[in-house]
Formats: C-alpha cells, structure tokens, sequence
C-alpha cells in the first residue's frame, strides 16, 4: 500500500485540482474557513465541508460512498511532518502539514 502526498497549498484561500487515485480521477475543492480557522475539503459533487484534522482517517464515516466508487476507495490523513499531531493553519497546509492518501491495495 502506497502513500501519496497530495498536491495541497496554503497561498490560495480556495482552490481546486484534480488527482489520479487508483485509475481514477477525482476533482477536489479546498477552501479555508476563517471563522473556524480551519480547512475543508470537498470531492466531487458527492462529499462536501470534510474538516482537515490531524490524527483521523477523513473518510471514515464516508464507506459506503467509497464502496460504490464515488469516493477513492483508499484512506486520507493529515500528516504533520514535525510529529506533533497538529492541524493544518492558513499557513502551513502543504509544507509542514501534508494531506496523505494511502492507498487501499
């Protein structure tokens, strides 16, 4: 199983891109919210607002959605390169905060 970083950067307060996961390709849009101080991702049309937080697999509660592929059937994380669990800020999404997808095969 493989872990690839995705593309993910903090100068744009909202952007989207699309990423090849598994032989398939997904469309993202993230966007960070100032009032809760926090990102969020969409994929799709189909899952929307997913908060960026360390320590969590962001899909979890989403399986059915991967089962019938409209989700990438692997999972995401937020991993913080200096191991201190934190989330994301306006600043540091991309360089000391990566968004990970591990694979599922």
């Amino acid at each position: 199983m493989a872990a690839l970083k995705i593309p993910v950067i903090s100068s744009l307060p909202a952007y989207s891109m699309s990423v090849a996961l598994e032989g398939a390709t997904y469309d993202f849009f993230f966007r960070y919210d100032r009032r809760d101080e926090r990102w969020f991702m969409n994929i799709g049309d189909d899952l929307f607002g997913v908060p960026l937080v360390a320590g969590a697999n962001l899909l979890r509660q989403f399986g059915y959605m991967q089962v019938d592929g409209r989700l990438p059937p692997g999972t995401f994380e937020v991993r913080d390169t200096a191991n201190l669990d934190r989330d994301p800020t306006r600043d540091n999404l991309g360089t000391e905060i990566l968004l990970v997808y591990n694979e599922s095969v």
